[in-house]
């Protein structure tokens, strides 16, 4: 979180009406809460419940993931489940499985904030480009739907049965 605070500092308030939420709770709050120092467009939000949670993907227009290591990361799925484009670190298997950058998302490495500024700044910018990517998000759902699925087990199961 530490790298999306020092990003807001590099994103004009006059050139851009955003705010960062941030959502969950743990022992460095209150050191990430004196690094925002009081930066009205930095919200903390705390501890959400599971079913509060995609209501914030719905009010959000991208999602920023910066983790420093993440064996997997569950939140990038559900941020592309909910159509968002998706800026995050390489440090997280899910975004290297599942964001093609430039097509639903960007990758950047862990510390470089200069590439979260880069290609924030480009989807605050280019609202085509950031509804092709909600597009190409939501396809896959489409794929993944569970009737979807139903009908290729289906047909694999069919193939055996059928010999």
């Amino acid at each position: 979180m530490d790298i999306l605070i020092n990003l807001m500092r590099r994103i004009s308030k006059e050139e851009y009406q955003v705010k960062l939420l941030i959502l969950g709770e743990g022992p460095e709050r209150t050191t990430l809460e004196q690094l925002a120092n009081h930066d009205d467009r930095i919200v903390f939000l705390g501890f959400q419940e599971k079913q509060d949670i995609p209501y914030y993907f719905c009010i959000a227009d991208i999602f920023l993931f910066a983790s420093r290591y993440d064996g997997w990361g569950l939140v990038i799925n559900e941020a592309l489940a909910a159509e968002l484009p998706v800026v995050a670190s390489k440090a997280c298997r899910a975004a290297n499985e599942l964001i093609e950058h430039g097509t639903n998302g960007f990758l950047c490495d862990s510390e470089d904030i200069d590439g979260f500024e880069k290609y924030t700044k480009e989807l605050l910018k280019n609202t085509t480009l950031v509804s092709s990517m909600k597009e190409y998000n939501r396809q896959p759902k489409q794929q993944i739907h569970s009737e979807a699925v139903a009908i290729q087990l289906y047909e694999i199961i069919s193939q055996f049965t059928m010999q």
